[in-house]
């Protein structure tokens, strides 16, 4: 038997060593994944987008008539040309904003009231407000739409829409 037994149990300065690692380590990582969470409500945001363009498409086909897919800053929604909704609106997750719809063609632009000479109005529409029309054959008109969203870290996202057939990409 040894003169002296080692006690087991870890010394105070390793325990101090240890929780100053941890502490570096949490300093280090809590900005990535407040991005991580930014990117991914950005990208939630931008599914809902894409679902509800893909809804509106099904629905002028189904419908024989036009629809719309109506953006506001914090949210997008399915409507007819009376305005009615024709669906649930979803609302963008916390910090996503949607900036604008850029576009080769004024008539995707149904709602856009100022200098558009081919716009079609829509009840209760303001000056913010824009969005994509398909026509009864589930087709936008000519030109390709491009709908921006960003967040609070500036980062966006670009969803694509194209000409004629309607059909949806994210990018960015």
């Amino acid at each position: 038997m040894s003169l002296r037994q080692r006690d087991k149990g870890f010394t105070l300065i390793e325990l101090m060593i240890v929780i100053a690692l941890v502490g570096i380590l949490a300093l280090v990582t809590a900005p990535k994944y407040g991005a991580v969470k930014d990117q991914y409500r950005l990208q939630s945001s931008a599914e809902a987008v894409t679902e509800r363009l893909g809804h509106a498409q099904q629905l002028a086909m189904d419908r024989r008539e036009d629809v719309y897919v109506k953006l506001t800053a914090n949210s997008v929604e399915v409507i007819d040309k009376n305005g009615n909704s024709l669906g649930e609106a979803a609302q963008f997750d916390t910090g996503v904003r949607f900036v604008s719809v850029n576009t080769t063609d004024p008539d995707l632009l149904p709602y856009k009231s100022v200098g558009l000479v081919t716009t079609i109005p829509i009840p209760d529409s303001t000056d913010t407000d824009e969005g994509i029309k398909y026509d009864l054959r589930g087709f936008v008109r000519s030109g390709e739409a491009k709908v921006v969203l960003t967040n609070a870290s500036r980062a966006k996202i670009e969803i694509l829409v194209e000409s004629v057939t309607g059909k949806v990409t994210i990018s960015g």
